[in-house]
């Protein structure tokens, strides 16, 4: 449904716009209260899902899920992060332990990926019920899992590019994979 469109700036805030009134609401407000609060990326993943335009999808250092284009959520996961305390707060308006990139399969609903600014990548296969760590052996600690698409034709696989700038390796990296172990 392309009348409504979804905007985050930074650390979180969230709206959504009516594309034919012009009318913008915060989603903000109805989000769960969290001990300790959210931990959001700068840019935090927002995802339409693609097997239904009601559901939408945030991340912070958990998952957010909205039944009803974001008037209300709910935490589909744990903390997906290493979440290591010494890390966490970055240089200026910088927060680390979050998720920096989400997917759904565009084939299956509830099929689940989502990728961290400290080098992990988590998969749910029931909708957020059930997380496992898939994080390639390969994958340096500390790397940030920039992006993910979930495979449109295998539900084993997703692919994920990785950057490693803040290990002071400009080189790209790509993980193509299988699940459970994407390796």
């Amino acid at each position: 449904d392309s009348r409504w469109l979804y905007n985050e700036s930074q650390f979180g805030g969230i709206s959504r716009i009516d594309q034919v009134t012009g009318q913008s609401v915060s989603l903000a407000a109805g989000r769960p209260q969290l001990a300790g609060g959210y931990r959001f990326n700068w840019s935090a993943p927002i995802l339409v899902s693609p097997h239904n335009s009601d559901v939408v999808y945030h991340a912070a250092h958990v998952v957010l899920r909205s039944p009803f284009r974001g008037d209300r959520w709910e935490i589909i996961s744990p903390d997906l992060t290493v979440n290591d305390a010494a890390k966490r707060g970055g240089g200026g308006n910088i927060t680390y332990a979050t998720i920096s990139t989400f997917a759904e399969s565009p084939v299956v609903p509830g099929l689940l990926w989502a990728g961290t600014d400290d080098g992990l990548i988590h998969l749910t296969r029931n909708g957020g019920t059930t997380w496992t760590n898939v994080t390639p052996p390969a994958l340096v600690p500390w790397a940030k899992v920039s992006l993910m698409d979930a495979s449109h034709s295998d539900l084993q696989t997703a692919y994920a590019a990785v950057n490693t700038f803040r290990l002071d390796d400009l080189r790209p990296h790509l993980y193509p994979g299988r699940g459970p172990q994407l390796v």
